[in-house]
């Protein structure tokens, strides 16, 4: 189910030279929180090992999203503002992640490129 995520990282890769990997690290918190309202029971699955339970202040998606971010962070994956990519050129890459990745047919949910641009930019504000 995260196959726009995925889509977004090819993109990042042919405009910024980056890593896939890295590309796709970036985008996974984001997809987190839309499978969460796509597909809760996965998710559900991936927060109850995280040890998330029904006591947290925080949606499931939510949860999940902190979890990865914090881990990012630790293992130094650098944030698309702190690799020198403004919103801008990230949230431009909306277009092409849509349009050059066949593949995202397959998402949980109906990716436009609004949808596309929307997921970038609470990416990039998410993980500064």
């Amino acid at each position: 189910g995260v196959h726009f995520g995925h889509a977004a990282a090819h993109e990042f890769g042919i405009q910024f030279h980056m890593p896939h990997g890295v590309g796709c690290a970036l985008t996974l918190p984001e997809v987190v929180c839309v499978a969460a309202e796509a597909m809760p029971d996965r998710v559900e699955n991936i927060a109850a090992v995280l040890g998330y339970t029904d006591k947290d202040e925080l949606s499931v998606g939510n949860y999940v999203k902190n979890i990865l971010m914090d881990l990012m962070k630790r293992v130094g994956i650098k944030s698309l503002k702190e690799q020198g990519i403004s919103m801008e050129q990230a949230v431009h890459c909306a277009k092409g992640a849509v349009e050059k990745n066949a593949f995202i047919a397959a998402a949980p949910i109906e990716v436009t490129i609004p949808v596309m641009e929307d997921l970038i930019t609470r990416m990039y504000k998410a993980y500064e």
